[in-house]
């Protein structure tokens, strides 16, 4: 845990980030010679796909198409027809979304002879997988990409580790391989500079605080938080308010409840997505709570209750619910109530541990069989 201190604080002091840009035009990618202009913009094209970045799809793809035209080989061309099929037609956050069109496509582009193709249509299917809630299988994917990339030195064996390395470091967070995710992350900088890419430093810290904050690792987590926090004072983020919500998080699992309702109250004043307001406002219940403000607290649960009740059937939602009821019991010393609510809240728990692990497990045999 002592290398993802060493490699955050290297981030911050050596200004390995990116400024916070909406836009492909900031990126100035015109100024750049036309092949290393190209690999950039087939990373940009990965990236909106995998919606790490929000540029304007169709631009991409002119800017794409332009470029491939000064300089494009064969396989430049093949990999663009990929990204222009997603790009085009597909956005992966599409609830009807055809998954089962798109990886027979996807699958179809594994087998080219051209291994730079097929690689990043083995990487494609794992940010289906991704998104599909399936990261084991988004995992064993994104490996395989790995397995096609050549023991030689060019630029195309370059972009191809870096964006392997990515998606590994994601997914690694993402299932809770904490030690692999910071070898990853360390390694995946190391190339980045290397090849002389920018370098997320934000998004990198925010997905291994993530890891970090659900293994209970607080000395740890506190650090790289105020890391994240540190940097984004300097160049914003993409998703307002997530730090703050991940370090109230972590402050509320050591009950200091004031340092928690510090950083929720600023993340409520700059959150933009209703997942992480909704995140934010039962975080503050539980503070208020813990700050015996009771009254405040129930008038807070009250507005929160006041959704659909498809919404409130949903396992987060009852979970938060459950363990509000815990805290007014804590607080009201009703020890047949805290029996009950403890039970509750721990059989919840449990199942839906149960639950995601056998629909991913379900996934996996499906996919292999």
């Amino acid at each position: 845990m002592e290398k993802a201190v060493a490699f955050s604080e290297k981030i911050k002091t050596e200004k390995l980030l990116t400024e916070n840009i909406a836009s492909l035009e900031a990126l100035k990618l015109e100024t750049l010679p036309p092949k290393v202009r190209l690999r950039h913009i087939r990373q940009h094209a990965h990236g909106r796909i995998a919606h790490s970045n929000n540029f304007d799809r169709d631009k991409i793809l002119t800017l794409y198409k332009s470029t491939l035209e000064e300089t494009g080989a064969q396989r430049d061309r093949d990999v663009f027809k990929l990204h222009r099929h997603l790009l085009e037609n597909i956005d992966l956050l599409d609830p009807n979304l055809d998954r089962e069109k798109l990886v027979d496509y996807l699958e179809n582009a594994t087998n080219d002879k051209d291994w730079f193709v097929a690689s990043n249509a083995w990487l494609l299917l794992g940010v289906i997988n991704s998104f599909a809630n399936n990261p084991s299988l988004a995992l064993q994917e994104t490996q395989e990409a790995f397995k096609k990339i050549p023991n030689e030195i060019s630029p195309y064996v370059t972009d191809a580790h870096i964006l392997t390395l990515t998606s590994t470091t994601y997914l690694n967070n993402l299932l809770l391989n904490t030690e692999l995710a910071i070898a990853n992350t360390s390694d995946l900088i190391a190339r980045k500079q290397a090849a002389g890419y920018p370098i997320d430093g934000t998004s990198l810290l925010n997905n291994l605080l993530y890891s970090l904050s659900m293994w209970r690792e607080h000395e740890v987590s506190t650090q790289v938080s105020q890391f994240v926090l540190d940097i984004e004072k300097e160049v914003g983020s993409n998703t307002p308010g997530l730090t703050e919500l991940r370090v109230a998080r972590l402050y509320d699992q050591q009950s200091n409840y004031e340092a928690a309702l510090k950083h929720i109250n600023n993340g409520l004043k700059v959150a933009q997505l209703p997942s992480v307001k909704k995140h934010l406002h039962f975080l503050e219940v539980n503070s208020l709570i813990g700050l015996g403000r009771v009254n405040e607290a129930k008038e807070k649960v009250t507005a929160l209750e006041n959704v659909p009740e498809s919404e409130k059937s949903n396992d987060i939602f009852q979970a938060y619910i459950n363990r509000t009821k815990l805290g007014f019991a804590i607080q009201e010393n009703d020890k047949n109530k805290v029996y009950k609510f403890t039970n509750e809240l721990l059989d919840q728990t449990t199942q839906n541990l149960l639950k995601t692990y056998s629909t991913r497990t379900s996934k996996l045999v499906a996919s292999l069989e």
